[in-house]
């Protein structure tokens, strides 16, 4: 069963770096996102079927899309600045959100964890290879009789690769560490 996530690191797509039928996106830079609370993947098909003879003769599923519904319990502000597109202002540090910013297609990792049947923990990488955030409203409310702690949210909308890779998860891991290593790797991340 699962019961952990963590590690998520987002790195834009370098310039030339776009996927092609044989290769997945090179990146560059990559920057923790913030500790993460949650991701929720939502796979979006189109699905028809055609009938002859009183009788269903085609059926036809295909992937279309998929989109990750992340949170985040704090994303330092020039990071929510650079997945949106925003801008910072150097001075103020300000953020300006404008009807025309283009957030940058990239790649995104993060870490699954759980234990198996037979009581020992495993560490699973997580690698979504091609999306982009979209901008997403947010929740501010009062202290009132109670608290209510709100996590950061993100949305990535997300495509296949021109070779049809969505997604890939690692192997299970016995640590932690060695799924960040196989994280880092995908977004080309040194070890250093």
């Amino acid at each position: 069963m699962y019961f952990r996530a963590s590690n998520i690191m987002f790195a834009p797509i370098a310039p030339n770096g776009m996927d092609t039928e044989t290769a997945l996106p090179t990146y560059g830079t990559a920057v923790k996102i913030g500790s993460l609370n949650r991701i929720s993947d939502n796979i979006d098909r189109v699905e028809a079927s055609g009938y002859g003879d009183n009788a269903r003769k085609v059926h036809v599923d295909e992937f279309r899309s998929y989109g990750l519904d992340v949170e985040i319990t704090h994303i330092p502000r020039a990071t929510y600045a650079s997945l949106n597109g925003a801008s910072v202002d150097t001075s103020s540090k300000d953020i300006t959100f404008k009807d025309n910013d283009q957030a940058p297609y990239g790649g995104l990792v993060c870490v699954r964890g759980g234990r198996d049947d037979d009581d020992k923990d495993f560490y699973v990488g997580v690698y979504y290879p091609k999306l982009k955030s979209a901008m997403q409203g947010k929740d501010i409310s009062t202290k009132g009789e109670n608290i209510t702690l709100v996590t950061e949210k993100l949305h990535f909308a997300g495509l296949a690769c021109k070779n049809h890779v969505w997604c890939e998860e690692s192997d299970e891991f016995a640590t932690e560490a060695e799924a960040v290593t196989w994280c880092n790797t995908k977004l080309g991340v040194s070890s250093d």
